[in-house]
C-alpha cells in the first residue's frame, strides 16, 4: 500500500501538468489570429478572432495589396465551439440560405505555438495563422446574400416590353431580395420552394420558385407559379455554387 500511494501521487502530479498545459493552450489560442495571401490577381485577408467560448469568421476580399481597393468582406456571427482532450477546436456551422451546407472547421496550435491551423472542413484547405493581438472585439456583421443570375425574362410595362438580359438576383439573409432592374421586396421559404414577393407589383405580384440541385457544384431556381403582372422567365435562374456560397456584404 505504501508504494501505491507515491505512484498515485505521481499519476495525479502528471495529469495536472497535462491539464495545466490544456488550460495553458485554450487560453493562448484566445485572440486575434491573420493571414494574408493572393490569388490570383486579387489579394485577401482573414481573421479568426477566438474568445472563451465564441468565435468569429472574416474574410475580406482586395484588389490591391496592403488591404486597398475592397472588393467584399465577408464576416460570420459569433458562433460557439467545442474543444477536445487534444485541445483542438471544432466549429460546426451552416452557410448558405436556399442550400444550406453543414461546415466544419478546426483549429489547433502548431508544435511551435506559433500559428494558428484552420482547417476549412468544407473546402479541405488550410491555413496557418499569425497572433496578430489579445483581443477578442467581435465585429457585428452585416446582412449576407445568395446571388443567381437569370440570363433572359420579358415583362410588360404600361405602354412597354421590358428584356431583361442576364439580371442578377440577391436573396440577402434578413428575408429581403433586390433583383436588378426587374424586381425588390421580400422573400418566403418552404422547404425546396422559395416566393419572391415583390413591393411594388410592377412586374409580378409573387413568384413562385423550386430549388433544383443539378450536382453537388451546382443548382438553380426553376419557375413554378407567377401571380400578377405580365411575366415571362425564358431560362430560369443559374447558380454557381462554388462562386456563390459564401456570404458577401
Amino acid at each position: 500500500m505504501k508504494k501505491i500511494i507515491p505512484l498515485l501521487l505521481i499519476c495525479l502530479a502528471v495529469l495536472c501538468f497535462f491539464t495545466s498545459c490544456a488550460e495553458l493552450e485554450k487560453l493562448f489560442i484566445q485572440g486575434t489570429w491573420v493571414y494574408d495571401f493572393k490569388s490570383g490577381r486579387n489579394y485577401y485577408s482573414y481573421k479568426v478572432i477566438i474568445s472563451e467560448d465564441r468565435i468569429q469568421l472574416i474574410k475580406d476580399e482586395y484588389g490591391l495589396s496592403g488591404h486597398r481597393l475592397p472588393i467584399s468582406s465577408d464576416v460570420s456571427e459569433q458562433m460557439p465551439y467545442t474543444v477536445g482532450e487534444n485541445g483542438v477546436l471544432t466549429l460546426t456551422y451552416n452557410e448558405g440560405v436556399m442550400k444550406e451546407i453543414p461546415v466544419t472547421d478546426t483549429f489547433a496550435l502548431d508544435e511551435s505555438q506559433g500559428k494558428l491551423i484552420w482547417l476549412q472542413g468544407f473546402s479541405e484547405w488550410g491555413y496557418a495563422l499569425s497572433k496578430e493581438s489579445n483581443e477578442t472585439t467581435f465585429i457585428t456583421p452585416k446582412r449576407g446574400y445568395e446571388q443567381y443570375t437569370c440570363e433572359r425574362a420579358i415583362y410588360e410595362l404600361p405602354g412597354e416590353e421590358v428584356i431583361s438580359e442576364n439580371s442578377t438576383l440577391y436573396i440577402y439573409s434578413d428575408g429581403q431580395y433586390t433583383w436588378e432592374g426587374v424586381s425588390s421586396g421580400h422573400w418566403e421559404k418552404n422547404g425546396n420552394k422559395i416566393s419572391l414577393i415583390d413591393s411594388g407589383g410592377f412586374a409580378f405580384s409573387r413568384m413562385d420558385l423550386d430549388y433544383v440541385v443539378d450536382s453537388e457544384t451546382a443548382s438553380h431556381l426553376q419557375e413554378d407559379t407567377i401571380t400578377g403582372g405580365d411575366f415571362s422567365l425564358l431560362t430560369g435562374f443559374s447558380y454557381d455554387f462554388y462562386k456563390h456560397v459564401e456570404y458577401y456584404h
